[in-house]
């Protein structure tokens, strides 16, 4: 189903929500998962989907507390990703994505 934007909405949502726990499992859980890269194939794959790259930027924030997941948001290409989130829905992205950045 990752062709299925409204798939990858709630698919993203639900990795977000699993990330935002207090505790290391809600992260762990995502992460050996492969939460990170099946965030960054859903905005690939739906660039133009406003809930798609609102709650992936969501989620990748929420991953950003593990250290692994912070290095992986260095990469040229997903931080290309996160451009383009900021640019294309500024109201829904840009203060995450400035966040992101700054790590």
């Amino acid at each position: 189903h990752v062709e299925a934007a409204s798939v990858q909405e709630e698919a993203c949502g639900a990795l977000s929500c699993l990330a935002a726990y207090d505790n290391d499992a809600g992260v762990n859980v995502v992460e050996e998962e492969l939460g990170f890269a099946s965030i960054i194939a859903a905005m690939k794959r739906h660039p133009r989907n406003e809930t798609v790259q609102e709650n992936a930027v969501l989620a990748l924030v929420r991953l950003s507390a593990s250290a692994e997941t912070a290095m992986l948001l260095k990469s040229r290409n997903v931080r290309l990703l996160l451009e383009h989130a900021k640019r294309s829905f500024p109201t829904q992205c840009s203060e995450n994505v400035t966040y992101l950045f700054m790590l």
